[in-house]
């Protein structure tokens, strides 16, 4: 049986520059990965990158460091998650552009600049190429197809991994994979890196770790087999307390699995003319409030993470657009899709979203008398118009995920650690199998894309010996 001295599972974000870190120390390396080509969720991500200290924030005049960015991350994730591993993160991230650069990543020459999707840190350090994800494959993946002609890199695609080989001792010495075909094959390697994405499809893991529904916008390959693995050989999951929903996303009509932000249902695209009910009847949130962070929290204790937004045909007529689809696609889910509801009275409304008639008559009562007067009892301050005009509409809007939150624990050596905190032996993690959660309960920008291509890099330095 042919013999690697790393065998990467997962050509991601963290797998590419694990594996090409690795070759370049002279490992023979073997590259898995599910899909039909490389690059996981930078196909879907907008790319954004955090770094400290970088050299295009020095061509800006920004001055910054490692030490200023861990300090603004602790504070703004109010002092959870992983230290050690966010330490490694901001004092290393700026190595890794600074690679990608000298490997031909684009960058505009506005970047780095404060991010607008996330409440911003202190200054700017979120680096964001023209093309996103994309960008970084541009330079990467010659890198790869380099690799893989010298013989350096076996990549092998096509091949979902179904199981971890023991070693009898409480270690790993290999990967168990499946073709298209339904073949199994056998990998051995000395040391086994786990970057295969997270469980963000996986219905089963949504149930288990956080006890919601599977409504995500994430990588189809994106479904749980490195943590069923490493779980067989005594691997926990941890950090999943720090999940947090991204905001307003509503169902596809054209794929009622697929959840995605088709409303412009936050202060961020436009000022609110609607209102947000949740499935009480109550509202939750005054619905002009910037602060996705806030919103996120606030949906987080709300019953399934879902809530209707509420507006009548004035607001239909007169607001600015509330959906980016198109009016015939926002029609066809009025006509076809549960989620999204009209009726000639907030009775027969309420009935249709299963929610209480005479709760939500009374809601939308109080919003339109604090309305008339210009005093909203929930401190909101941009009030257009009351909703009074038949016929009234409603749309369901959910929590969603993009990422996982749940990851391996790991040492600061991103080791792989067993139940009793032991390492398990030549297994490694990095990317979203260490999960969002290890960076705490906020989203720090970029911090995904930037740990994922800086811990795969360092794994691909250090597990060579």
């Amino acid at each position: 049986m042919e013999q690697w001295d790393v065998a990467v599972v997962g050509a991601g974000t963290a797998g590419i520059p694990a594996a090409l870190f690795a070759a370049a120390r002279g490992a023979r390396v073997l590259l898995l990965d599910a899909a039909d080509k490389v690059g996981g969720t930078l196909h879907l991500s907008n790319g954004s990158m955090s770094a400290a200290g970088s050299r295009l924030q020095a061509r800006l005049g920004i001055v910054d460091s490692p030490d200023e960015h861990f300090a603004n991350c602790i504070k703004l994730n109010r002092g959870t998650g992983d230290f050690g591993k966010i330490r490694l993160w901001v004092d290393n991230a700026a190595d890794t552009l600074a690679w990608l650069l000298d490997a031909g990543l684009e960058m505009d020459a506005n970047q780095p600049e404060f991010n607008p999707q996330t409440d911003p840190y202190d200054r700017p350090r979120v680096h964001t190429p023209p093309d996103g994800g994309r960008s970084y494959l541009k330079c990467l993946t010659p890198l790869v197809e380099d690799a893989v002609a010298r013989g350096a890199i076996t990549l092998r695609l096509g091949m979902r991994m179904t199981d971890l080989t023991p070693d009898g001792a409480g270690g790993v010495c290999g990967v168990i994979a499946m073709d298209g075909d339904g073949a199994t094959h056998e990998f051995r390697a000395r040391r086994v890196i786990l970057t295969s994405g997270g469980y963000a499809q996986s219905t089963k893991y949504w149930r288990e770790l956080h006890g919601l529904p599977r409504r995500v916008f994430a990588y189809p390959h994106s479904n749980g087999d490195g943590f069923t693995a490493a779980r067989a050989l005594g691997a926990r999951i941890v950090h999943t307390e720090h999940y947090l929903p991204t905001v307003g996303a509503t169902a596809d009509a054209d794929d009622p699995s697929r959840y995605w932000i088709q409303s412009r249902n936050s202060p961020r695209f436009r000022p609110p003319w609607e209102i947000c009910v949740n499935l009480d009847g109550d509202r939750f949130m005054a619905e002009d409030r910037q602060g996705n962070d806030r919103r996120q929290r606030l949906l987080r204790g709300q019953r399934e993470q879902s809530y209707w937004i509420i507006y009548d045909a004035r607001i239909r007529r007169e607001s600015p657009p509330l959906f980016f689809i198109p009016e015939e696609k926002v029609e066809r889910m009025f006509r076809y899709h549960e989620d999204f509801q009209r009726a000639d009275s907030i009775e027969d409304l309420a009935r249709a979203c299963h929610l209480d008639p005479r709760a939500l008559k009374i809601t939308i009562d109080r919003y339109n008398a604090g309305q008339a007067v210009g005093q909203d009892e929930m401190e909101r301050e941009h009030m257009p118009v009351p909703i009074a005009e038949a016929p009234f509409y409603a749309v369901k809007h959910h929590g969603m995920a993009m990422i996982t939150f749940g990851g391996l624990a790991a040492d600061d050596r991103l080791n792989v650690l067993n139940a009793a905190g032991a390492p398990i032996a030549n297994l490694y993690a990095a990317g979203e199998m260490l999960g969002a959660g290890v960076f705490g309960n906020f989203f720090l920008g970029g911090m995904m894309v930037s740990a994922a291509l800086t811990f795969g890099r360092l794994l691909g330095e250090r597990v060579v010996d």
